[in-house]
């Protein structure tokens, strides 16, 4: 799986807009930011992992270009900083800096609460299917 690069929430909306995807993790970073540069080999290896890979979306940011809309939606305040984002673009959840084992533990947790919800759905449809609903 490739990281995208996005600078618009239009861009964002489309790329989100598969019904596959579980979550969308985006890193927020700038050229100039050191530990930014440190994580973007990292976080591409993340993208390719196949526990993610055709689950999750993962989406670069570059904050020096990013438009007013997604600064507004997605304020950040240090570089560089992840953000765990629901099917509905809602954050979920927030690293901030080069701390690579806060990042796994905020994926895995988003990737487990989509399967519990997933499978909750399921069985409740199921449910009601053999109830005569």
């Amino acid at each position: 799986m490739i990281v995208y690069e996005v600078m618009t929430m239009e861009q964002l909306r489309q790329l989100s807009a598969p019904s596959n995807w579980v979550g969308v993790v985006v890193d927020f970073y700038a050229d100039w930011c050191g530990p930014c540069q440190k994580l973007k080999p990292w976080f591409a290896q993340l993208a390719a992992d196949p526990r993610y890979s055709d689950r999750v979306l993962f989406v670069k940011c570059n904050t020096d270009m990013l438009e007013d809309e997604m600064l507004n939606l997605y304020p950040v305040r240090a570089l560089p900083t992840v953000l765990f984002l629901n099917r509905n673009l809602e954050i979920m959840d927030k690293v901030t800096g080069m701390n690579t084992e806060a990042i796994e533990v905020a994926l895995n947790t988003m990737v487990e609460l989509a399967n519990t919800t997933t499978n909750n759905a399921t069985i409740i449809y199921n449910e009601l299917c053999n109830s005569g609903y």
